[in-house]
């Protein structure tokens, strides 16, 4: 699954035209560890995924769409 997980999530980035390194500052989570995960080389916490799924949209199911960042009070 972490594997399904991480390919969602390269997708959505290059669909966007997002970095790793963006997309790193966005979840809070430093650069290393979050390349690390993407590559399989540490594992995908849920808060991880769910993460990606509130910020990229379509991780979990594949359809849901992103929520905008700019109205995220809920942290």
């Amino acid at each position: 699954m972490h594997h399904m997980f991480a390919c969602r999530i390269n997708k959505r980035l290059r669909e966007r035209r997002e970095t790793v390194a963006k997309y790193a500052e966005l979840t809070g989570v430093g650069y290393d560890r979050t390349s690390k995960m993407l590559r399989g080389d540490v594992l995908m916490k849920f808060e991880d995924i769910a993460q990606a799924d509130r910020i990229l949209g379509g991780i979990t199911n594949g359809k849901r769409k992103p929520k905008p960042i700019e109205d995220d009070d809920d942290f």
